[in-house]
């Protein structure tokens, strides 16, 4: 998913890409979509011609077992796995080895249209230093902002990165499941929750860096209000009430700190939650 996308976006950048894709159906598949009509697209690794550049876009777990010293052909090698250091490319000998890894949620492009979830992105960038030179300067021709991984902070990076794409998707399956399950019509339910996902999300967007982002916090334990939070906590399933639970434990404790709640709030709210959980 991720190298077709980045092959797409590295196209439009004015860059000759190729993309090696050993799947036959995948690969056939992106033979017929004309948005990979700019895109060299070869099956065999023999047939690729050689470049400046080689991205690995395997799964993280699937690339300790890649055979990287064989598929070496360029003098800079980065891979886009984000729990990852350039380590892992220490069997390519003689090559530049770095990390480029978008703070981006790609979805499969043949199943997903639309969008260019690239641009605008940061990028996790970390390696040798011709690595990082190449990988800054990619992902600005992409229209994104590198940030310098440095030594030991790439798990941490890494679970950021979770707690935000893998974290809400999990929030908005509860949101979902509550919705649906008092009646209200999923389609038309879904369209809404990712409108206001996507809402709250730009009103962070708003809040200037030396500010908390609980400044752009809306809902009951913004307001301070136990009663409301006691009520949605009573009408979720288990799973989802300690989602919610766990949220708003966090999110109290932020507002206390940055004075948007009175101590007599503060304490309300922590014993709706602790009476729930």
């Amino acid at each position: 998913r991720l190298g077709a996308t980045l092959a797409t976006a590295l196209t439009a950048a004015g860059h000759a890409t190729t993309l090696l894709v050993r799947d036959a159906a995948r690969h056939a598949a992106l033979r017929r979509d004309a948005r990979w009509d700019d895109v060299t697209l070869v099956s065999d690794l023999a047939a690729s011609p050689p470049g400046d550049v080689d991205i690995w876009t395997l799964p993280d777990r699937a690339l300790p077992d890649a055979p990287l010293r064989d598929a070496a052909t360029a003098p800079v090698a980065l891979h886009a796995a984000g729990s990852l250091t350039a380590e892992i490319l220490r069997p390519i000998d003689g090559v530049a080895r770095g990390v480029l890894h978008p703070l981006a949620a790609c979805p499969d492009p043949l199943t997903v249209s639309g969008g260019a979830p690239l641009n605008g992105a940061t990028f996790g960038i970390s390696g040798a230093a011709a690595a990082v030179t190449v990988a800054e300067r990619l992902a600005r021709d992409l229209g994104g902002h590198p940030l310098a991984l440095p030594p030991g902070a790439q798990t941490a990076y890494h679970a950021a990165a979770a707690l935000t794409a893998n974290d809400l998707v999990a929030l908005l399956l509860a949101a979902e499941h509550v919705g649906v399950h008092a009646g209200l019509q999923a389609s038309t339910l879904r369209r809404g929750l990712v409108h206001l996902a996507r809402t709250a999300l730009d009103a962070l967007d708003r809040v200037p860096d030396d500010r908390p982002w609980v400044d752009g916090l809306t809902g009951a334990v913004a307001r301070g209000d136990d009663a409301t939070l006691r009520a949605h906590l009573d009408v979720l399933e288990p799973r989802g009430r300690a989602l919610h639970a766990a949220a708003s434990v966090g999110l109290t404790h932020a507002a206390a700190a940055s004075n948007r709640l009175t101590p007599e709030a503060v304490a309300r709210l922590l014993a709706a939650l602790s009476d729930r959980q």
